[in-house]
């Protein structure tokens, strides 16, 4: 590393991310480097949401100034700090663009204001644009059982508001993958769904099991010897004459639905919500990050279920339905 290189660690205030300070401060030193301390405040919600602004404003400003006050654990260690506002995972993957390592704990503190969960440093693990180093914070035993936890959990840690809490880590497909070998992951993954990339990482459709199935029984319906499937199977030119090759045919693009409908990562629940009602007929959604490369996926029976559980009900708010 040279001298003006930077290394991240995004912080909560929970036992487990400060817990990592030591570690940071130690490569920050060995690498002559500037350790910059990150915090991501959660948006501030609109007066009508469940959660007053007004609770969210003061306790942002608490851990602004708790936040300002951390220091390296060796003072000859230079540092900054990285105050940012919005989705922790997205803007944590933005911030290592200028960067050259990030280290964070990999479990971080509940509700409303959480910054570093298992699911963030997930996410950073996967998107980054620098190596990432992930710590296994240490959080000392406390004497209460699970039903004293759960007395004791505010609304706020039920809150789930950006798609990405909800968001399912799904390995986007190439448009030229051989079908039977995108079914094969797709079970062994336990999904329904997966974007489809070109060659330069864009989202170009989405393969769903109603996709799946038209192919298995177009395919079926071939090898029985149905002479009408073979103008659904095959190019048919102006006359009327089939081609004889067919070398697409197993392809993920030649099945994949190509009118996909997405999301950006810094969208909330509700935005997904509205567009699943906007759109009835489709069961998921392609989240894209700000170069609109897809990096998972959500669908409406996991953003509706997040909705109620922010909403403390434990029925469904949105009108339930079988995921295709």
């Amino acid at each position: 590393m040279q001298t003006d290189n930077r290394i991240l660690l995004p912080v909560d205030f929970s036992e487990c991310s400060l817990s990592a300070i030591e570690i940071a401060t130690q490569q920050a030193k060995l690498n002559n480097a500037t350790l910059c301390f990150v915090y991501v405040a959660p948006p501030i919600l609109p007066e009508e949401a469940i959660y007053g602004s007004g609770v969210t404003r003061r306790s942002i400003e608490d851990d602004k100034q708790a936040f300002e006050q951390l220091r390296p654990s060796d003072s000859g260690v230079s540092y900054e700090h990285l105050f940012l506002r919005g989705n922790a995972g997205p803007e944590i993957v933005r911030a290592t663009k200028n960067a050259d390592l990030c280290i964070m704990s990999t479990h971080g503190r509940g509700g409303l204001a959480r910054i570093v969960l298992g699911s963030v440093a997930q996410y950073v693990l996967r998107h980054a644009k620098c190596p990432v180093i992930l710590i296994k914070g240490f959080i000392k035993p406390q004497q209460t059982d699970d039903a004293t936890q759960q007395a004791a959990a505010t609304p706020e840690e039920k809150h789930s508001y950006f798609v990405t809490d909800v968001m399912r880590q799904v390995v986007p497909i190439q448009e030229f993958n051989k079908i039977d070998d995108v079914i094969s992951l797709l079970d062994k993954s336990n999904e329904t769904a997966a974007p489809v990339v070109d060659g330069s990482n864009n989202c170009i459709g989405i393969l769903t099991t109603n996709d799946i199935d038209k192919y298995k029984t177009l395919r079926a319906r071939y090898e029985a010897g149905d002479e009408s499937v073979v103008k659904e199977m095959f190019e048919v030119d102006k006359y009327n004459h089939v081609r004889t090759g067919n070398y697409d045919f197993d392809q993920v693009n030649r099945h994949m639905t190509p009118e996909v409908i997405t999301i950006r990562n810094d969208q909330s629940i509700q935005d997904a919500l509205t567009i699943f009602d906007a759109n009835p007929e489709i069961h998921h959604l392609v989240v894209l990050d700000e170069d609109n490369h897809p990096v998972g996926m959500v669908d409406l029976a996991c953003v509706s279920k997040a909705q109620a559980d922010a909403l403390g009900n434990s029925d469904l708010t949105s009108t339930e339905s079988s995921v295709s």
